[in-house]
């Protein structure tokens, strides 16, 4: 079967003054083969060019196989006038999986695992790429965890922290009446700093995971959404934000509903304020008589002190 050949153009934009941007489109300079890897991401720059990563199937997509087709990961190091510098296939091998591939400060990361499904534990290992493609770190144990029979075992994802020196290694377990993170600190080495193993007291079916976020300061904080019935005897299913928060020292999350009165939240996305230690959540709600958007919610929480979430929210001018 002939294989499709692409070609990849970035979109460069450049800040020209303080009231017009300028575009410039830049084509590589030649032809690239995908040989069926063409779902592409670029993964993070360094100082001369950028990580760029193509799998044969989706990455927004957590599962490894679409129909008969198994997950392939190819990378790539590409100068800023696109010519490649280096490409490579990653392979699953050693009966190990690759969970992940991500960039953390300007180097190539791989995580892999290996299953050791007799004893319900997985070990995960990490790999670093620099821009030249050559190994900086190669073949290093992060750690291992065990699970319990039954369980759905979720890919792991790799959480950095905004100044890049620290991770977390997140993998999520779905078990009966809960769910269980597995976290997994480490360094720019890959040297395990500490793991725990908070939980979630909602099932998988209650509780949905939208964004893990960790703070310079080494807190982690989750929000999702939690589906509820409805206690006041209405139809349908209730639906909130929750947040969750794990802070230095403690072994569980302390857990925050995301609400304004009776306004329904409708869209939430998470950020850190590092400077000022706070977890920061932006989203949008309605009146629980349209589901518009009607007025923009802001909710912030003290990554160290045991405070309550503040919010606050401002209604959106539609004659504006």
């Amino acid at each position: 079967m002939m294989s499709r050949k692409i070609g990849f153009c970035i979109f460069l934009f450049y800040y020209f003054s303080a009231v017009s941007f300028a575009q410039k489109v830049t084509l590589s300079p030649e032809i690239i083969d995908d040989q069926g890897y063409d779902h592409v991401k670029v993964m993070g720059q360094s100082e001369n060019g950028f990580f760029l990563l193509q799998s044969n199937i989706s990455l927004q997509i957590q599962k490894d196989s679409q129909g008969f087709k198994k997950r392939k990961y190819r990378i790539g190091y590409y100068n800023y006038a696109l010519a490649p510098k280096w490409i490579m296939d990653l392979e699953d091998k050693d009966d190990r999986s690759i969970e992940v591939v991500t960039v953390i400060n300007e180097r190539a990361f791989v995580l892999s695992s290996q299953w050791q499904r007799n004893e319900n534990s997985i070990t995960y290992y990490g790999d670093i790429y620099d821009e030249n493609g050559k190994f900086i770190i190669h073949n290093k144990k992060i750690g291992s965890i065990n699970y319990e029979k039954g369980t759905e075992v979720n890919k792991a994802k790799i959480i950095a922290s905004h100044d890049e020196l620290h991770a977390v290694v997140v993998v999520e377990i779905n078990r009966e009446s809960d769910k269980m993170l597995h976290l997994m600190e480490i360094d720019t080495a890959l040297n395990l700093i500490v793991q725990q193993k908070p939980v979630i007291n909602f099932t998988d079916k209650q509780f949905e995971i939208e964004e893990i976020a960790l703070a310079n300061s080494k807190q982690v904080v989750v929000i999702g959404q939690s589906i509820e019935k409805n206690q006041n005897g209405q139809k349908g299913k209730l639906i909130r934000y929750k947040l969750f928060l794990l802070r230095n020292g403690e072994s569980q999350f302390a857990e925050s509903t995301i609400a304004s009165g009776e306004k329904h939240i409708t869209e939430a996305a998470l950020s850190i304020d590092n400077y000022n230690r706070k977890a920061v959540v932006a989203g949008f709600y309605s009146d629980n008589d349209a589901y518009s958007g009607t007025g923009i919610l802001f909710a912030s929480l003290s990554l160290d002190s045991i405070d309550l979430l503040e919010t606050k929210s401002v209604i959106i001018d539609e004659s504006a």
